[in-house]
């Protein structure tokens, strides 16, 4: 019975001992494999909570090594071994991340404001209808709306606020921290940018009453969205006045241009022709300066000659 209770020992311990150490030497996908193994083999002997354990490692090793979808199929068995809400929720974010690449190399949520497109809003979705009515879950939304935002997807980013300010944990827990009940504002933000100022201004008075405590820059808040509010309602004013400047604009440069060729027409003069007028004035002007040259050489050859002359008729010394 010892040898048969050692034997088992040595089949389990063994295995996961071998992953470390593959894992440690770079070669993740052969680690990860071995611990996959490993849980469908000794299912029948192995805890639960042991077999959840390595597949969450078997996951990871995977995301590592590059092998993004057999990271999700592990991730997808430890989520069925999970009996807890919130672990199920913490292994469906992590899934999220690692389907749409967005862990860094150590298998982490990888924060940035890479926004992979439409599957990953789809699974993002998903996901958060699977959050509902679950305790102790709220710092997903912010996780998720802080992406969102960052992304500059501020439709997406103010629907996830929205359900966090819904959250009854997440507003419990946002009276104990204030670091929360700022991140929530975030949302106040997101609702400027889309112009929707009711839904503002109401994400402003939820954060109050959660905060527990007078905001110190609430003045400035209500400041900002009175001026949103101004500008967007004005922005129809603003328009018609533009498009009236450039219709006039254009307005004024066909008559210009109407009365250019009024003018040739009456003058009889084609535009070649106005070129060609306008390289012959360049030309005249340019010979305009051939005589004053020429006369200015002619002189100068004058006095030249008129010294050599002189020089002639000077009396020679006489020598001796």
């Amino acid at each position: 019975a010892r040898w048969t209770t050692w034997q088992a020992e040595r089949r389990l311990r063994l295995p996961p001992l071998r992953a470390r150490h593959l894992a440690a030497r770079g070669e993740l996908r052969e680690a990860a494999a071995i611990l996959e193994r490993l849980v469908e083999d000794e299912a029948d002997t192995l805890e639960a909570w042991r077999r959840l354990r390595f597949l969450e490692h078997a996951a990871r090793d995977y995301y590592r090594a590059g092998r993004r979808t057999d990271a999700v199929r592990a991730i997808d068995a430890a989520i069925e071994l999970a009996d807890d809400e919130r672990k199920q929720a913490s292994l469906r974010f992590w899934r999220l991340y690692a389907k749409h690449g967005l862990l860094n190399e150590a298998a982490l949520p990888l924060i940035g404001t890479a926004w992979p497109g439409e599957d990953f809003e789809s699974d993002l979705r998903a996901y958060l209808r699977s959050l509902q009515g679950l305790d102790g879950v709220g710092t997903r939304y912010l996780s998720l709306a802080s992406r969102a935002f960052a992304a500059r997807r501020h439709d997406v980013a103010l629907e996830i606020y929205l359900l966090g300010l819904r959250d009854p944990g997440l507003t419990a827990e946002a009276r104990r921290n204030s670091n929360i009940w700022r991140g929530l504002l975030m949302g106040y933000s997101a609702a400027i940018k889309l112009e929707k100022f009711d839904e503002a201004e109401q994400i402003l008075e939820i954060v109050e009453r959660i905060a527990d405590e007078p905001m110190e820059d609430k003045d400035a808040f209500l400041l900002a969205l009175q001026k949103e509010r101004r500008w967007a309602a004005e922005r129809p004013v603003r328009e018609a006045a533009r498009k009236k400047l450039a219709e006039a604009k254009h307005k004024r440069a066909k008559r210009e241009a109407e009365l250019r060729h009024r003018a040739r027409m009456e003058t009889g003069a084609s535009p070649e022709a106005e070129t060609d007028a306008d390289s012959g004035a360049n030309e005249t002007t340019d010979g305009a300066d051939v005589p004053f040259l020429l006369l200015l050489g002619i002189l100068i050859a004058l006095g030249a000659a008129a010294v050599f002359v002189l020089g002639l008729l000077r009396p020679t010394p006489p020598v001796g």
